[in-house]
């Protein structure tokens, strides 16, 4: 494998990225008076305009090169295909097959296995341990077991008759506080967790199962109040969790591109399975787009290019995503797991270190609070920061509309102030992504849109999207440091920073006894 860093597209980019910027973006709008049209896709119920970028012709072609030297139409089918494409754990990383046309049998029946779950609840069919119907479903899960149905659940309007929370933190507050707004009777709990070990989802649970048990629930009575979702289903038996209960987890579907899958449960309940199936439909039409769409025509692809470009040519570190639509409110957190677990990483697939920089950082927040809170320093600081807006085509919501539209035109074209302080200096580049309708249809087409997009990413960087291994060593850290907390022991195996903290932690400890 040659390093994309040693291909003369590559080094072609980094010639032109320095005559680039000396043009302001608002004066390629008057040399290309067609210039939205030329740069603007819609297909999937998106319209994507980007032409607010340091680009012309030359950048195109010159991107589509990077393409080329990482042989991209290769390494798309194996994605499609289901090729152990995650090479450091010689697995699959196939969620697409969740939403595929024609869907494995092991697909199809967990489907069926969640509209059997939706009927009994939404008809009130599954009873407590007093016999009363469930009214509140907790979602008790982290990471990808977490963001992603938080994120569409806030996203999508309840269709049905239950209340769905989420809990995902170790810290014991949210859910002692959601606990004292919930009647043990009527709540069900669903624990999520692919090896059913996971430290924060199974502290949770077990504080979930005491409070039950503090309010007359019998050991018997806690299979009613339990489901499990997990790759592990005898250890979810053993926590107490009826077999019939449990749903399965795959090695082939990463927790962060696990929403389409049975960690959903809680969007179906949310939406009603027919919304659920929408969302996968969705994302089913942007994986054709992302199959079939020539580049110049490919959201996804144009999207990836992008973020290539400006990290690795013109050294923007970070990038925001603003969605000007408080249902949309937990889509940053959501593509900033996406983004940053997938492309954190500092050696390629072959293992070699890299000697080039991966990874946006990725932030942001909804519009038009995040114009009151950082957009001075977008519109007058002085960092590069390209910016993801994303707003729906609501009729009944045109001062929503304009406010993202104005935000994106006055970072591009800037105002000439009385004084310098007053001066906006403009060029600062955006996408706008416009919705025509927020739907789980949509929304599933959205979400499917950036993860195509990071895949792009880690094909031209050579690196393995969908690994976390510094993930798992922070937990694994954190349970030796645990066990020096509760037992005074370890000593010698800490820098003297952290042993200094566990010192002064079991010193505070002493004097409250």
């Amino acid at each position: 494998m040659i390093k994309i860093i040693q291909q003369d597209a590559w080094h072609q980019l980094q010639s032109h990225a320095t005559h680039i910027k000396q043009q302001r973006l608002s004066y390629r709008f008057v040399e290309e008076t067609d210039r939205f049209v030329r740069y603007s896709v819609k297909d999937c119920g998106l319209l994507m305009d980007y032409s607010k970028h340091y680009c012309n012709a030359q950048t195109w072609t010159l991107l589509r090169k990077l393409l080329t030297a990482v042989h991209f139409e290769k390494a798309r089918m194996d994605l499609f295909e289901g090729e152990a494409i995650n090479t450091t754990e010689n697995r699959a990383a196939w969620h697409t097959a969740l939403r595929a046309s024609d869907k494995m049998p092991q697909v199809q029946s967990v489907l069926e296995q969640m509209q059997l779950l939706v009927d009994r609840l939404w008809h009130q069919l599954w009873r407590g341990y007093r016999g009363q119907p469930i009214t509140d479903v907790v979602n008790i899960g982290i990471g990808g077991s977490d963001l992603g149905p938080l994120m569409a659940c806030r996203a999508l309007p309840n269709q049905g008759p239950l209340r769905c929370h989420f809990i995902s933190n170790l810290d014991p507050e949210p859910l002692e506080q959601l606990l004292k707004l919930l009647n043990p009777e009527t709540t069900l709990f669903v624990v999520i967790s692919k090896s059913f070990a996971t430290l924060e989802t199974l502290t949770n649970a077990k504080r979930a199962k005491h409070w039950l048990e503090d309010n007359g629930c019998s050991t018997d009575g806690l299979r009613q109040h339990f489901l499990a979702i997990t790759a592990q289903p005898e250890k979810a038996i053993e926590f107490g969790v009826h077999a019939n209960d449990i749903l399965p987890m795959w090695d082939w579907v990463g927790g962060r591109f696990s929403l389409w899958s049975a960690v959903g449960l809680c969007i179906a309940l949310h939406t009603g399975m027919p919304g659920f199936l929408s969302m996968l439909e969705g994302a089913l039409a942007m994986d054709q787009h992302f199959l079939t769409a020539e580049p110049k025509q490919n959201m996804p692809i144009i999207l990836g290019l992008l973020a290539v470009w400006y990290q690795n040519f013109l050294f923007a570190d970070t990038h925001a995503v603003i969605p000007y639509l408080e249902a949309l409110e937990y889509l940053p957190n959501y593509l900033q797991q996406l983004h940053m677990e997938s492309l954190g990483k500092r050696v390629t697939k072959l293992g070699e270190e890299l000697d080039y920089q991966t990874g946006q950082i990725i932030w942001g927040s909804t519009g038009t609070n995040s114009q009151h809170a950082y957009h001075q320093q977008l519109l007058q600081g002085t960092k590069l920061i390209p910016i993801d807006f994303i707003v729906e085509k609501n009729l009944q919501k045109p001062a929503l509309f304009a406010n993202c539209l104005a935000q994106a035109e006055v970072l591009m074209n800037g105002f000439e102030g009385k004084t310098s302080a007053q001066t906006i200096p403009g060029n600062q580049p955006s996408t706008l992504l416009v919705i025509d309708q927020l739907t789980p249809h949509s929304l599933g087409a959205l979400l499917a849109l950036y993860e195509h997009k990071v895949f792009v990413q880690s094909v031209i960087w050579q690196i393995n999207a969908f690994d976390q291994f510094g993930v798992e060593r922070g937990k694994q850290m954190a349970n030796q440091i645990t066990q020096s907390l509760l037992n005074d022991s370890g000593r010698g195996l800490y820098d003297s920073s952290t042993q200094g903290l566990i010192n002064y932690y079991l010193q505070q400890e002493m004097m409250n006894v």
